[in-house]
């Protein structure tokens, strides 16, 4: 009987603890591809292609089979429910832990919950990318780490696991090495060998990936290739971009370690605070609270530094995944803290009671992603918009959601196979030429990099008899070839002068209303951007023809975009209505 008074409340809190954020995460999971890198790493698994640097082959093998599990349409809420799955096996993990030292499950439920209905844990629970299965790595490995003395080859295999799938499981080591200080030189040099044999294995496997798809990233031959690509030498190893920033000479890990601890502030402080109970307890002298406190601060004070993205709001959407790996290192002393506070009982609970509350209201619109379709609806506009002739369409993407989700609609759903789709950082790659010439042989591709790096003189002039280009940035008016503006796009062909072609605007697809992004949210500063390309032809229109066409199209750009802040701005200078430059309502 008393080991059933025991075991009763630790299965119900443990049910809780499943079941609440399991449907949390069902209702607002992503049903359609989004931002950044998840549609790429999508078609990668389903395709078993390599994916951007450093390939993540563990996310690849495993995502694989739920993927394909499925007609096409529903690759991407597979892939988020998928996620949602490894988020819910985190929260056992850690679950487990809090009750291992001594905690009710109660407690141990309550102190997990702001944790599970942060911003970001929530987000990225739902969101198919590499961020959660790195969470359920790091979860399990400190698990074990806590609750097992005598287990250091089975540390040694997950973290060899976490190596395979993202570069920040390296700031596991200390406390690794802690496990193995005490054991004797042969078995040591026996776990470095399983460790080597297991990353080996996986990013050998990136040969078998087929790495010679167009679909690919790069061009993977040799094993100096996936050296290469494992430390991600084309954007400069260890660096989150490969972009060069004016400001990256000056970055220090201050600013961006202030602006960690202020954004988990309002979801985790009393993670925060239950952290610090525990670093100010005796029981912080325990080794491996220290060797957890250590690898806390090398991530924030190396990995923040090797960070060149400036903390603006372009960037911060990709620096902030970061953060989930410190985030989860606080939880975990904060579940040995937690037993500290027992006294406190009553305004523990309250205060993490509440805590998750303000989560909720707050994080619930911000994170339910089931109804955003912006970014899949965008992609397929763009397609829908591509002519079908004897030419080859060009696509020439500007930043990375453009181009994955465009290689998406391609690798997944078979769309407009036929096309061929860059990113500009992909330009002159000529190693990537090397893969897509004989897939092209009409294509005249450079044989060298130009010191101008000119895209539309040593790429786009020289094709134009062989292919039609779609591109968005702004080009000035020529006679070496024709510019036509469609609602998405800028057609560059054979011919001259310049057109507005309008006609395919009745194709535009909206499954959903944008108007969650309508609100600034800084959350959606992705979607944002990538929306106001609906609106960048009648700015086009109205530049060029003045006068009441201006006015016209300026307000159907607004229509299309209420945000658009270059169409509001010309609308006031031509109409020269202060009321309305003074009332507009941007929500």
């Amino acid at each position: 009987m008393a080991s059933n008074r025991v075991l009763f409340p630790f299965l119900f809190f443990l049910l809780f603890i499943m079941l609440f954020p399991a449907l949390l995460y069902y209702f607002t999971a992503a049903h359609t591809i989004q931002a950044n890198d998840s549609s790429e790493l999508l078609a990668s698994a389903v395709n078993l292609q390599v994916a951007h640097p450093p390939g993540f082959p563990l996310f690849s093998w495993l995502y694989h089979l739920p993927l394909t599990l499925g007609d096409a349409q529903s690759v991407a809420y597979r892939g988020s429910l998928f996620t949602a799955f490894l988020a819910l096996l985190t929260l056992l993990c850690l679950f487990k832990l809090c009750t291992h030292h001594g905690q009710s499950p109660l407690v141990s439920c309550l102190a997990l919950l702001p944790l599970a209905t942060s911003h970001l844990f929530w987000k990225y629970a739902i969101i198919p990318e590499v961020f959660m299965l790195n969470n359920l790595i790091i979860a399990l490995f400190f698990y074990l780490y806590f609750t097992q003395n005598n287990c250091p080859l089975l540390l040694t295999i997950i973290f060899a696991l976490g190596m395979c799938n993202h570069h920040t499981t390296i700031f596991l080591l200390p406390p690794l090495l802690h496990a193995h200080y005490k054991l004797p030189l042969k078995k040591i040099f026996l776990h470095i060998f399983v460790m080597a044999t297991i990353v080996a294995l996986f990013y050998y496997s990136l040969l078998l990936l087929h790495p010679n798809s167009r679909f690919s990233w790069g061009l993977l031959q040799t094993p100096l290739d996936i050296y290469n690509h494992f430390l991600r030498k084309e954007y400069g190893s260890f660096q989150l971009h490969g972009h060069s920033f004016a400001a990256a000479t000056t970055f220090a890990p201050l600013p961006i370690i202030y602006f960690f601890f202020q954004s988990i502030l309002l979801d985790l402080w009393p993670t925060l605070l239950l952290a610090v109970i525990t670093l100010l307890s005796p029981i912080a002298l325990n080794r491996k609270i220290l060797i957890t406190l250590l690898s806390f601060v090398l991530y924030l004070i190396i990995f923040f530094s090797l960070s060149n993205l400036p903390l603006t709001q372009e960037w911060i959407p990709i620096l902030e995944r970061f953060f989930l790996f410190p985030m989860l290192l606080l939880v975990i002393l904060a579940c040995i803290g937690v037993a500290k506070a027992k006294n406190h009982f009553l305004l523990l609970g309250v205060s993490l009671v509440i805590s998750t509350s303000i989560n909720l209201y707050q994080n619930f619109q911000k994170n339910d992603y089931s109804q955003n379709t912006i970014i899949e609806d965008y992609a397929k506009n763009l397609m829908a918009m591509i002519a079908v002739n004897n030419k080859t369409p060009v696509i020439i993407a500007n930043n990375d959601t453009q181009y994955f989700s465009l290689l998406y609609l391609q690798a997944v759903l078979k769309i407009n196979p036929h096309a061929l789709i860059f990113s500009q950082g992909m330009f002159f790659d000529l190693q990537l030429y090397k893969k897509l010439a004989p897939l092209y042989p009409k294509i005249n591709f450079p044989q060298t990099v130009p010191s101008d790096k000119d895209i539309l003189k040593h790429f786009i002039i020289p094709n134009l008899a062989f292919a039609d280009f779609y591109l968005f940035k702004n080009f000035n008016d020529s006679k070496n070839f024709k510019l036509t503006f469609l609602p998405l796009a800028r057609k560059i062909e054979e011919g001259s002068q310049l057109y507005f072609d309008e006609s395919s605007r009745s194709q535009l697809s909206f499954r959903h209303s944008p108007s969650l992004i309508t609100h600034r949210n800084p959350s959606y500063f992705v979607e944002q951007e990538l929306f106001s390309e609906y609106a960048y032809f009648y700015l086009a229109y109205g530049k060029h023809h003045g006068g009441a066409k201006a006015i016209h199209a300026y307000k159907k750009a607004l229509a299309l975009v209420p945000y658009c802040l270059p169409a509001l701005t010309n609308l006031c200078i031509l109409e020269a209505s202060n009321e309305l430059c003074t009332t507009r309502s941007f929500k």
